[in-house]
């Protein structure tokens, strides 16, 4: 379902909403439906530095925001999170040259067990599996107008439902009945996108804060 076919649903129920307004509320409603459902499941790699313990959470080239992180490989191995915060001096349960992971202030730190917790071997390739959001649409982008979630098609529907849902809550279309009807759309299809991603493996992780 592009942006054009979401925009014309969308203007059939509130003609008087914006475009700039109903692609805010789409982009909103996209991110939300993508951190309920964990529907897109992806990985990224990088490579670590020597003397770096944090590293962006999501890449400075990448057009979507980290929503949660499953699994973490070191150089091809699983390593594990680690609850506590090393950079503040809490070791406890660091094993000596084992390699952890663990969030601060939105970044993803890594660290080796030692006396005292120590950066990351340098040189290692990282594979950080995530659930992320959908590349959110740009009305500046060439062609926005073809644009459509990156997800499967039969999810589309549910940021519409849940953007006319605004639009009913919202005076002069104030009609919470209708609202909660759309809501309601809206939660059918999340229930069935979150049955469709767990079939799609791995579940669990740590979710990473990020503000809608």
């Amino acid at each position: 379902m592009t942006v054009n076919e979401m925009l014309e649903v969308v203007h059939n129920h509130h003609p008087s909403m914006g475009e700039m307004e109903i692609l805010t509320v789409l982009n909103r409603s996209m991110d939300m439906f993508c951190e309920e459902t964990e529907i897109i499941k992806d990985t990224y790699t990088f490579t670590t530095e020597a003397s770096t313990v944090l590293y962006p959470l999501t890449p400075s080239d990448d057009t979507v925001e980290t929503l949660r992180i499953m699994s973490v490989l070191f150089d091809g191995e699983s390593i594990p999170r680690y609850v506590g915060n090393p950079i503040v001096g809490e070791t406890t349960g660091l094993t000596t040259d084992d390699h952890y992971w663990f969030i601060e202030d939105n970044q993803m730190g890594l660290v080796k067990g030692n006396s005292t917790a120590i950066h990351a071997d340098s040189g290692k390739t990282v594979t950080v599996h995530r659930v992320e959001t959908s590349p959110h649409f740009d009305f500046t982008t060439t062609g926005y107008y073809k644009l459509a979630p990156n997800y499967p098609y039969r999810f589309h529907e549910a940021i519409v439902w849940r953007t006319v849902a605004h639009g009913y809550k919202t005076p002069p279309m104030l009609e919470p009945q209708a609202a909660a009807y759309f809501d309601s759309e809206y939660d059918k299809i999340v229930k069935k996108a979150k049955k469709y991603s767990r079939s799609r493996g791995y579940r669990g992780g740590v979710i990473v804060p990020y503000d809608m």
